[in-house]
């Protein structure tokens, strides 16, 4: 799969075998050889491929980076970062870029999360701390109303 998912970025990006195989640092025939899936690019290729721009999670996982996050939560997010970390003395990047992914990532909508086409079971959406599990149904209707008779009391 990830040599259909290596071309399918290619294409995406719109690049020819040549200039994709020169930004991941490699020669045409071994690109070819990725996207017939007789080998697979290194470690340090992957990173040069991601510098230009390439889904590297989709490439592997075969699920789409930041799917979700849009560019407004992130800015928030660097934000919001920022005034949290500003009350230490001393900040660095890295403690930066922890913050902005925790707080990006509580924006995600659950809608947004990525479903494996494969997987089975139910889906459940909503709001106000419902919990659901199989056959959930919710009744409104007053005690002793027809909704009562419906669900056997």
């Amino acid at each position: 799969m990830i040599e259909l998912r290596l071309k399918e970025e290619r294409e995406r990006l719109g690049l020819t075998q040549e200039v994709f195989a020169d930004k991941a640092g490699a020669k045409r025939r071994t690109l070819v050889d990725w996207e017939k899936g007789v080998s697979s690019p290194t470690a340090v290729q992957l990173a040069a491929l991601a510098a230009a721009g390439v889904d590297v999670q989709y490439v592997l996982l075969g699920q789409r980076q930041g799917q979700g996050i849009g560019e407004s939560a992130v800015h928030q997010a660097v934000l919001d970062a920022i005034d949290l970390l500003s009350l230490e003395k001393k900040v660095d990047a890295n403690q930066l870029a922890k913050a902005v992914t925790k707080l990006a990532l509580r924006s995600v909508p659950v809608s947004t999360v990525p479903c494996d086409d494969n997987a089975k079971g139910i889906v459940v959406s909503g709001s106000g701390n419902r919990v659901a599990g199989q056959n959930y149904r919710e009744y409104h209707g007053a005690k002793g109303s027809k909704d009562d008779e419906d669900r056997g009391q």
